[in-house]
């Protein structure tokens, strides 16, 4: 999700104020003549390098060992896999959990029992040797990140110029006050460099002169309250300080957030035409993601369960560092006071679950045991692996057989749908953005309204992922919610458009006559017809004079809430 700002305002009251040292090794240990030569023995072990001597010189870089996971159904008792790992020296244990099924099942057979699965850190020989053991099952544990674009335009290498010169940015609002805190990114080809204002607004940064003199972009983002600001080849001065400045949210939402804020996506979504009844009551959502900051005025009272799956403790859920945890938790149920943002389902029942900055495949496993153990009825996933698991994979259709419907985000990234987002068992949501409702210099006017637009305003925006696999469309371009220590920003990104999704999932799990009162089918039955209903409600945006569509970014189209939760059960096929 790329954020336009982040800038927290008072919680109340509410107002507008270990590469290893082979190399050297193998130089004094290869044979006249044999350059590069080396014995395997002639390399220093882990341990010795683990304990190294300060005194004796300094101690170099190593590689990471490969982070693993380990599933057995045979070896279920933690100490009994935990000693079969031992084994071998070169093989750490980080830690092991019991999944709530076999993750293995396709292999021993439906009724294997509870696996256990383990997560290791080990060298590519002992990771390798590992999959030769009998019962055991093993691939990379792959870290877990929001899919978007890389930040650095592909270009040549940067050796070769000149030296770097320093330049100043300074960065204020629409009334030239100071903004501290902002970040400031010039992109030039091959290389971006980065920095922070201070409380006097200024951002110090250096490039070489033929890197200021190609520049592609100056991105400037608050940390909230603000729009941000693109410059698109931007003309810099080495002697003067360069001001950018950045409009602020309550500059176009007036009144906010003392009232209510209501969004385009309410009307885009049809939810203007709920029943002020609807609001998700009974149903419990999951959302995994980078945590929830529960102290948000918007969230007070709102989130009372979760657990930080990184940290292993059911405490520290409601911290969140990166925003998109809160933000979408906002959106769903955020609390209904009149003031700030307003929930779509704000009675709904919200767990965090905690797995970003720093997550894994493993962590995202045990997210899903969580909902499967707490009985929810749908999560939310923010979160892509860097590439495919099959444990993971397993684990979705797990949660979809125990009647939890996951609903994905597409990515960021321009690019194909991640995994999981591209697997059957879930619904996967893109972004729409709609002109006039952010500032002609904002970053969603500069970089993402790409493309032709419908006739009422709407456009697939450019960081938006795409394929056969998006299955509905959901506003995900500046989107006015909640962040961290009380703030406000506008954001985008499919984490938006799918938490979008899941609030109006909630309101038919609540009202729509066949889930009502958690009647109708269980299982994942359930799950594939909740999902049907959303996909026949949809309608699909047609872009510029030509009616053309774009399934590919928008799937079905966008739901309509009030059809959801009024329209006959679709039968036939529901995925």
């Amino acid at each position: 999700m790329t954020q336009e700002s982040r800038e927290p305002r008072p919680a109340s009251p509410r107002g507008r104020a270990a590469a290893d040292k082979q190399a050297e090794t193998a130089a004094h240990a290869a044979p006249s003549g044999a350059p590069g030569a080396a014995t395997a023995s002639a390399a220093p072990t882990r341990t010795q390098q683990r304990h190294h001597d300060p005194s004796s010189g300094p101690q170099y870089v190593e590689s990471r060992p490969e982070r693993c996971l380990v599933a057995s159904a045979a070896h279920t008792d933690e100490r009994d896999l935990a000693g079969l790992l031992s084994h071998d020296a070169g093989v750490k244990l980080l830690r092991s959990f019991a999944s709530q099924r076999s993750p293995l099942e396709a292999r021993y057979g439906p009724g294997a029992g509870p696996a256990r699965i383990a997560v290791i850190e080990a060298g590519p020989a002992q990771a390798s040797a590992l999959t030769a053991v009998p019962d055991l099952f093993v691939e990379p544990d792959q870290p877990l990140r929001y899919g978007e674009a890389r930040p650095v335009p592909a270009g040549p290498s940067t050796t070769g110029y000149g030296d770097p010169v320093p330049f100043t940015v300074t960065v204020h609002d629409d009334t030239d006050r100071p903004l501290e805190g902002a970040a400031v990114q010039l992109l030039c080809p091959g290389a971006a460099v980065t920095a922070f204002t201070g409380k006097d607004g200024r951002a110090q940064l250096s490039a070489p002169r033929e890197l200021l003199e190609t520049a592609l972009l100056l991105d400037v983002r608050p940390r909230g309250g603000h729009y941000g600001n693109v410059l698109v080849r931007p003309r810099l001065s080495e002697r003067e300080p360069n001001h950018v400045a950045c409009r602020r949210l309550t500059s176009t939402l007036r009144d906010f957030p003392d009232r209510a804020h209501t969004g385009w996506a309410e009307r885009a979504l049809g939810l203007d035409r709920m029943p002020p009844t609807f609001r998700g009551h009974g149903v419990r959502i999951g959302l995994i993601d980078s945590g929830a900051q529960s102290g948000h005025p918007d969230l007070a009272d709102r989130i009372e369960h979760g657990r930080d799956v990184l940290g292993q403790d059911d405490k520290s859920w409601n911290l969140d560092q990166l925003g998109t945890g809160t933000a979408c938790a906002a959106l769903i149920a955020g609390r209904d006071d009149g003031t700030g943002l307003v929930g779509i389902s704000p009675e709904a029942e919200v767990h965090s679950l905690r797995l970003m900055p720093g997550g894994y495949g493993s962590d995202l496993i045990e997210a899903l045991d969580y909902a499967i153990a707490e009985r929810l009825d749908l999560v939310l996933l923010s979160v892509h692996c860097a590439g495919p698991s099959r444990l993971v994979a397993q684990k979705i259709e797990q949660a979809r057989q125990a009647g939890v419907a996951c609903i994905a985000a597409a990515g960021d990234g321009a690019g194909p749908v991640p995994f999981p987002a591209n697997l059957p068992q879930v619904l996967t949501v893109g972004a729409l953005g709609l002109h006039g409702t952010f500032p002609p210099e904002s970053r969603a006017a500069v970089l993402e309204a790409g493309g032709p637009a419908s006739a009422e305003g709407l456009f697939v925006p450019a960081f938006a992922n795409g394929g056969p696999q998006v299955d509905v469309c959901a506003p995900g371009v500046a989107i006015v919610s909640a962040v961290p220590h009380g703030g406000y920003a506008a954001l985008d990104g499919t984490a938006l458009a799918a938490a979008h999704v899941a609030a109006v999932a909630a309101l038919v799990l609540a009202h729509h006559p066949l889930f009502r009162d958690g009647r109708g089918p269980q299982g994942a039955e359930r799950v594939d017809r909740l999902f049907a209903v959303i996909k026949a409600s949809a309608r699909q945006p047609v872009f510029g004079p030509y009616g053309a569509t774009d399934p590919a970014h928008c799937g079905a189209g966008l739901p309509d809430a009030a059809q959801c939760v009024s329209q006959p059960t679709p039968m036939g096929a529901f995925v």
